[in-house]
């Protein structure tokens, strides 16, 4: 991994025994996020990508005012102990969009996992992921998401699920990839072998 790249994302470790190396304080438990966890997700947020936690917490609200609430996507939280730990996305695109070297269709995409750093390495993002998957199911035979071809951990993740590389190209849906290139997946959420992760 380049240098520029490892400030972008999270150490890719595949080492024996990497995951689950710490504990959780309490039983683990995914439900819809709502407008009581603003406070928590701008905490994660602002721990994860900089700025000011009451900003990320008011994006969120908008976020849940603006397309949960019309059902073009969806927050998951992440909660142990009492406390949110992490939370995942999903968001459906409903019209094709990208570049000629690789077309993102329209459907159900997988948009984020962002779990506490306390948290991290102990089975948090495979189960937001497990549960986002689950929520697409009832409402799509496909699930899509892309990464930073540099992302390693992400990559690893979304590959243990059963995604699988569909295309490759400078942006999807609106998104670009600093030092790397986008990697668009697909999962075939009709078979039923992505749910035994």
């Amino acid at each position: 991994m380049d240098q520029e790249n490892a400030v972008l994302f999270e150490q890719y470790d595949d080492s024996p025994g990497a995951r689950g190396q710490r504990s959780l304080p309490g039983e683990l438990s995914v439900r819809p996020a709502t407008p009581d966890d603003a406070e928590a997700i701008g905490r994660i947020s602002a721990e994860r990508e900089g700025g000011v936690v009451s900003e990320h917490s008011q994006g969120f609200i908008r976020e849940l005012r603006d397309t949960v609430a019309r059902g073009s996507s969806m927050v998951l939280v992440a909660e142990a102990g009492g406390e949110v730990i992490g939370f995942g996305r999903g968001r459906h695109f409903d019209k094709e969009s990208g570049s000629s070297e690789g077309k993102a269709p329209v459907g159900w995409y997988l948009t984020g996992v962002v779990v506490d750093p306390r948290f991290r390495r102990c089975g948090v993002g495979d189960r937001l992921t497990a549960e986002r998957l689950k929520w697409i199911s009832e409402r799509s035979g496909s699930a899509y998401y892309f990464a930073n071809s540099g992302n390693r951990v992400s990559i690893a993740l979304h590959e243990r699920f059963g995604f699988t590389e569909v295309a490759r190209g400078p942006e999807f849906c609106g998104v670009t990839f600093t030092g790397g290139e986008g990697v668009l997946f697909e999962l075939d959420l009709s078979h039923p072998e992505w749910r035994a992760t």
